[in-house]
């Protein structure tokens, strides 16, 4: 609970990818800007064309 926002995105992000997420592409995981973004706070590519892809959306609730 103590990282920023971006901080907890990159989290998510790196994690995912050492799940298996984005197999054998090299920098396949990539955080998006902070603002406008969408609401996609993160993409992984799936193929090396980066035709296949995964929108992430982290959320990280406060109790």
């Amino acid at each position: 609970m103590s990282k920023s926002p971006l901080e907890f995105e990159k989290l998510v992000v790196f994690l995912l990818e050492k799940m298996g997420y984005g197999g054998q592409v090299k920098n396949a995981g990539q955080v998006t800007k902070t603002t406008n973004d969408g609401g996609i706070d993160g993409i992984i590519k799936e193929d090396i064309l980066g035709l296949g892809r995964i929108h992430i959306q982290a959320k990280r609730y406060i109790l």
